[in-house]
């Protein structure tokens, strides 16, 4: 037998279905504010572009190359200098980031001027004969295109401590290049930018029918095998001298054994001595030795 339905039981229903229809609100309300907050991340994330490497001041990094990426991926993607100066300040951490908080009032706030006080305080500072030895040290490694090579060694141009063009540039890169038996025809015509050195040795590696030769890195081996041991050999040589006499036949004069011929000084004649020279009582003057025998001047 159904129960009856009283009036209470009718409020009761009622109630339910109101608190479940203001819960169902609640969920319909966090899902919507969800979808904005996702649109909204959506776009700053478009609005933003691809995120920067970033920046440390360490020495092993380069602040070149980090102001260069700013500027290849703000040209990609449009970005206002605004936006720029943003997330190239963002991108700063540890030492780079203390410098943007101590000197943030003090430089510039365009990114042109921005970007030239961040590589001034960060750029690397060589002279000019520790430059040329890193760039000399930078050759073409064995698995290494010649387009990479040429890419990653004209970087080493801007440390350069003076102003140098990319014609300049071009002996070091032929300086290095892994075919050697390339160089003199490079060197002839030597191209004038770094884009016709690629070009130019790239035709030379394709129409080439043989790599370097491995009997050639084996000689080089041995020559400076070879140069080693000759500083060390005359290094030794060397310390052995630095402790010899300074006039060696002088010394051994003077610790020779005294013999039993006696030598006269006037006359450089051997068997008596110069008290008993005979030209002494020629009449040989015994003062400046300026007159000869009988008082004849010497011719």
């Amino acid at each position: 037998m159904q129960a009856p339905i009283t009036p209470e039981i009718l409020l009761k229903s009622k109630m339910a279905a109101d608190h479940f229809a203001s819960i169902m609100e609640i969920v319909r309300s966090q899902n919507e504010m969800q979808q904005q907050l996702l649109a909204q991340n959506q776009q700053r994330a478009l609005d933003a572009g691809p995120p920067l490497p970033t920046y440390s001041g360490k020495r092993e990094e380069d602040v070149l190359d980090f102001v260069e990426t700013v500027n290849r991926e703000a040209n990609a993607g449009n970005w206002p200098e605004a936006q720029k100066m943003r997330l190239a300040k963002a991108a700063l951490r540890e030492v780079a980031a203390e410098w943007r908080w101590l000197h943030d009032a003090e430089v510039p706030q365009d990114w042109a001027g921005w970007s030239t006080a961040l590589c001034s305080a960060f750029r690397k500072r060589y002279t000019f004969a520790e430059w040329e030895s890193m760039v000399t040290r930078r050759v073409q490694l064995k698995d290494e295109t010649g387009p990479q090579y040429a890419l990653t060694k004209a970087k080493l141009r801007r440390h350069c401590p003076y102003p140098m063009t990319e014609a300049d540039f071009i002996p070091y890169l032929i300086q290095g290049i892994r075919h050697r038996q390339f160089r003199t025809v490079l060197l002839q015509n030597p191209p004038l930018t770094i884009t016709t050195f690629i070009q130019s040795y790239g035709l030379l590696e394709q129409n080439s029918d043989r790599a370097p030769d491995q009997e050639l890195t084996q000689l080089e081996a041995r020559i400076e095998k070879q140069s080693q041991e000759m500083a060390e050999l005359r290094k030794e040589i060397g310390r052995t001298q630095r402790f010899q006499p300074y006039d060696q036949s002088r010394s051994q004069r003077l610790t020779a054994p005294p013999s039993g011929e006696r030598r006269c000084y006037r006359c450089d004649q051997a068997g008596h001595l110069k008290r008993d020279c005979p030209l002494e009582n020629r009449g040989y003057r015994t003062g400046n030795d300026k007159a000869g025998p009988l008082g004849q001047a010497r011719q």
